[in-house]
Order: C-alpha cells, then structure tokens, then sequence
C-alpha cells in the first residue's frame, strides 16, 4: 500500500466519524457543536454540500443569519436544486427583511421525544398561525410552551413569541384529560404552516 493510499484511507475514515458526529449534534439540536464539527469536515471536503447545509442549519439556529445565508448561497452553487438549502434562503430572506427579533426556542432536547409514539402523542398542524418570521425561524425539536386561553391551547415560544393554536378537537381532548404541563415538539415548520407532536402521557 502506498503512503498516498494510506493517508487517502485515513482520511477516509476520519470524515466517516465526522459526518456520524456532525449529524448527531444536529439530532441533538447542538448547534455550536454542530458548527465546530462541519468545519473541520469542510477542511477535508470543501465542496462537501451536506456538511455546508448542516454548517448553515446550525448557524441559523444559532442566530448567526448572514452566515447561514451565505453558507446556503455556497450549497446552491455547488447544487442549484437543492431543496433544503432553497426552502432555508426563503426562510433567512424573511427573517432579514423583517429585522425582527428571532424565536428563543428551548435547545439540547432527547431526540426520541419527537419521536411520534402510536397511543401516546398525536401529530397536528396549529391553526391561527403567528407571524411569518417567527414560525420560519423555528426548526424541528423546538420546544413549545402551551397556555389555555379563551378555551384552546395557544403555543409560544420561551420568550412569549406567539406560534399558534391548537385545533379546537384536540384542545377539548386535552382539557378532558385535565393536563397542567405538557410536551408540544415542532415536527415541521413553514411560514405557514407549524406541525407539532402533543404527548398525552
């Protein structure tokens, strides 16, 4: 074996642990652990459009939007169809022209929690959706707070950001259950659209 083919193995393996790394910081809403971890793989791969995309998401989340954008920019002309980084530009372009303060959303959650658990939780889309730039800015595993008003649950997020409300059949559901506390993970987010799972337990 040549010392070329060894040191290419080597490398090899070495961004094989990266990315596993790098992708579990992500799941674990890490973000600045995800940050540090996609660099380095970026100083093996430069052109390594995953490790830009998920450098970029953790920038975003992290607040850091003129980053984000232009790591996002740098997925798209390395792949201009990309689906991910294209939905991510639409969501920074609004965040930037709203120059509005972003969500504070709760980091470091168990990824199983948003795991949907037949019997358990129930996966719903709110109604009544908030502003634009304060739903686009959320990410999958934010947690949501839920407070009882005028009869229906209404999430926000840590800093009072109102997100939306919950359909007025699940909302009956749970005052039945006469829950106090409970455990409302983003699913998925759009500008207008915020999907949630809601655990009963």
């Amino acid at each position: 074996m040549s010392p070329l083919t060894f040191i290419q193995n080597g490398a090899f393996e070495q961004l094989e642990q990266l990315e596993n790394q790098a992708v579990a910081a992500a799941v674990a809403t890490d973000w600045q652990t995800a940050v540090e971890i996609n660099q380095k793989i970026l100083t093996l791969s430069p052109d390594n459009v995953p490790a830009l995309n998920r450098l970029a998401r953790a920038l975003m989340a992290l607040g850091k939007l003129k980053q984000a954008q232009q790591y996002y920019q740098q997925v798209l002309q390395l792949d201009p169809d990309h689906p991910i980084a294209q939905k991510n530009l639409r969501r920074l372009e609004t965040m930037l022209n709203q120059n509005k303060p972003l969500p504070q959303t709760q980091p470091n959650l168990d990824p199983s929690r948003f795991v949907k658990q037949p019997g358990s939780t129930v996966l719903v889309n709110l109604t009544r959706i908030g502003p634009p730039h304060v739903c686009s800015a959320l990410n999958c595993g934010d947690e949501l707070n839920l407070v009882l008003r005028e009869r229906t649950y209404k999430a926000y997020t840590a800093n009072q950001m109102y997100i939306g409300s919950l359909p007025d059949d699940i909302a009956f559901k749970l005052q039945s259950l006469d829950r106090t506390q409970l455990t409302v993970l983003v699913k998925r987010c759009s500008e207008r659209q915020v999907q949630v799972i809601v655990n009963l337990d």
